[in-house]
C-alpha cells in the first residue's frame, strides 16, 4: 500500500518537513539492500521487508 500510494505519503510528511525515500523495488528489501539503507536513515516504515539481525545492528545508532 505504501509504495503505491507514495505521492500522497511524500506529500504529507514533506509537509511535517520529513524526506520520504521510497526504494525501487517490485515488493520488499532484501536483507543486502535494507543494509545498503539504514545507515543513512533516521526512520522507516517496513512492510514485508527482510529486517534480520544484519539490518538491525547497521541501522543502531553509532556511539
Amino acid at each position: 500500500m505504501m509504495l503505491k500510494d507514495q505521492n500522497r505519503f511524500s506529500n504529507e510528511l514533506m509537509e511535517k518537513g520529513i524526506e520520504a525515500i521510497f526504494p525501487k523495488v517490485d515488493e520488499y528489501l532484501t536483507e543486502s539492500e535494507a543494509i545498503k539503507l539504514v545507515s543513512d536513515i533516521d526512520g522507516w516504515l517496513a512492510g514485508d521487508d527482510q529486517i534480520t539481525k544484519s539490518v538491525l545492528l547497521k541501522a543502531s545508532p553509532k556511539a
